[in-house]
């Protein structure tokens, strides 16, 4: 993929889509990562869960680049 890219450049190369995050940085100001690497990404999240099995990574961060039906906003950081 293309290296580390800020959260508004992740949104722009993968709309409506499940991203997983490696090397991601946090702003002080807000709970969500502001940049990181994409490792892995996916318009459903059935086929991002399939993704997300065959990738090694044990420190990441999950996120959708779309807006949620209900307004809601998905957030996952895992260490295996």
């Amino acid at each position: 993929m293309a290296g580390r890219l800020t959260w508004e450049e992740i949104k722009q190369q993968y709309p409506d889509q499940w991203v997983m995050l490696i090397n991601y940085k946090f702003n002080n100001k807000k709970i969500f990562p502001s940049e990181g690497e994409v490792v892995a990404h996916a318009r459903t999240r059935k086929e991002f869960s399939e993704l997300m099995m065959k990738d090694p990574a044990t420190d990441f961060s999950v996120r959708y680049t779309g807006q949620i039906s209900d307004g809601r906003s998905v957030l996952c950081k895992i260490k295996r």
